[in-house]
């Protein structure tokens, strides 16, 4: 079963046009058999919590959609969100530390760490809005986060955006740690940054932590898979390296709710996994 683990719900939209929407998506989503939503939550940006919206979202199709709750750690309600997100059934967390605005080893985000690392939840680290000239690039690099997971190497860590600028970090990160794993659709609608990254991840080892995901509305899953199937095309007649035709296949049809210990819409709650194998070969706010 293909997973989009990397998709955005129709919101601060009225009745009509959300029916509307959600017709489209579920459209996009036929050639996938789950989407995982991710919700938004940085208001120092501009961008307030859609996390009842996505909530709702999930509900209208509970098996075949998935939830992630956007917690901001700074705000004074950050635990009450988090309670509040866990009780509404949401599969995972989003982080989003370059955004929203502190270190990732900010006593405020350790804590959400925590927690989802106790709770078995995992946690995308994604920063959507770098371009933001509010935006904080020093809290955006992945290797920030060595700290947090060496700490709790229980928790369980997405990065997100195939680490956007950060790449040799990413795929660092997703090599050195067992429960540390990288989305690539920061990549898949740039054919030539995707092909670049995926050599890369292949030379390091690291093909086999990378996770499908479509950020759709930015691209659809039926775009996303013939761009990683034909990836190599970027080769034209010249004598660069290919990535093997069965790491695509196994990219694109890999378990990812499995990876990150997320149950299938259809199956029960899975029980913390801690002690998953390796599965490679190898400042404060201000």
């Amino acid at each position: 079963m293909i997973t989009d683990l990397r998709t955005q719900a129709p919101t601060n939209v009225d009745e009509n046009e959300h029916e509307r929407l959600a017709a489209v998506y579920d459209e996009a989503m036929s050639c996938v058999g789950v989407s995982a939503v991710v919700a938004s939550n940085c208001e120092r940006l501009g961008r307030p919590s859609t996390n009842d919206e996505v909530a709702r979202f999930v509900a209208q199709s509970p098996e075949t959609r998935l939830g992630f709750a956007a917690i901001d750690p700074l705000r004074p309600s950050a635990s009450d969100d988090l309670d509040r997100a866990l009780g509404l059934g949401f599969s995972g967390v989003v982080l989003s530390p370059a955004d929203q605005g502190y270190r990732p080893t900010h006593e405020v985000a350790y804590n959400v760490f925590e927690r989802c690392a106790k709770g078995g939840r995992p946690v995308l680290v994604a920063n959507p809005q770098l371009r933001h000239p509010g935006s904080r690039l020093e809290f955006a690099s992945p290797a920030l986060l060595d700290e947090v997971v060496r700490d709790l190497p229980e928790l369980t860590i997405i990065l997100g955006d195939f680490g956007k600028i950060f790449l040799e970090e990413t795929l660092l990160m997703v090599a050195k740690h067992a429960r540390v794993f990288a989305e690539i659709s920061g990549a898949v609608n740039r054919p030539w940054t995707l092909y670049t990254a995926m050599i890369a991840a292949h030379e390091r080892g690291a093909l086999n932590k990378l996770l499908f995901g479509s950020g759709y509305p930015a691209e659809s899953p039926e775009a996303a898979i013939e761009r990683i199937y034909t990836i190599n095309s970027m080769r034209g007649g010249t004598e660069l390296p290919a990535v093997p035709r069965e790491s695509l296949r196994a990219l694109v049809e890999r378990d990812s709710l499995a990876c990150v210990g997320v149950s299938s819409p259809a199956e029960p709650e899975p029980s913390p996994a801690p002690d998953s194998p390796r599965l490679t070969a190898g400042a404060e706010t201000k």
